[in-house]
């Protein structure tokens, strides 16, 4: 049977095949001490100073992205307010809007105060002078007809006397057409 060592070696280790070792050096395998029958065990001996750390190994290869997605962290404090940015330009202004509806008429409100009496106008100009009355005779005038009046039997008029007043008392209607002579002698 032929000797079949193992394909990857770590240096330093060893492989033994019917009653041969062999170490790997990390080139090659060398022979080592042949091995003897194994005896009785002896006692374990005091364990040996640390050796010194060996060299970094290469780094492997990345592993798969993991499809379970981890725990969520916990929100970290809110950072600090930052400064007030600039103000920004003006915007352009805006169409005009449709014109609204006339809204509806207000009540009336109420009447104001009446306002102060005006100036007294101007006094008119003197009427004109009126008819000379006949001499000796009174000029009576009845609901503003003018002329000579007398009494005239069965009328509606009556005539009064009192010291130097004169009353003349109407009864019924009376029209122009009474209009008649009249003296009063006081």
């Amino acid at each position: 049977m032929s000797i079949n060592f193992p394909s990857s070696p770590s240096p330093g280790q060893q492989y033994s095949f019917q009653g041969q070792a062999w170490e790997w050096t990390g080139v090659a395998w060398k022979a080592a001490t042949v091995l003897a029958t194994s005896g009785v065990t002896g006692p374990t001996g005091p364990q040996g100073a640390t050796g010194p750390q060996g060299n970094t190994g290469p780094q492997g290869a990345t592993g798969s992205a993991s499809t379970v997605p981890g725990p969520t962290g916990a929100t970290g404090a809110t950072g600090s307010q930052g400064v007030q940015g600039n103000t920004g330009a003006t915007g352009a202004t805006g169409s005009q809007g449709v014109q609204g509806n006339t809204g509806a008429t207000g009540p009336q409100g109420e009447t104001g105060p009446t306002g102060p009496q005006g100036n007294t106008g101007a006094t008119g100009p003197q009427g004109a002078t009126g008819a000379t009355g006949p001499v000796g005779d009174y000029v009576i005038s009845v609901s503003g007809m003018t002329g000579d009046i007398s009494l005239i039997a069965g009328s509606n008029i009556s005539l009064g006397t009192g010291g130097n007043a004169v009353t003349i008392g109407v009864t019924g209607a009376v029209s122009q057409a009474f209009v008649v002579a009249m003296s009063i002698a006081l």
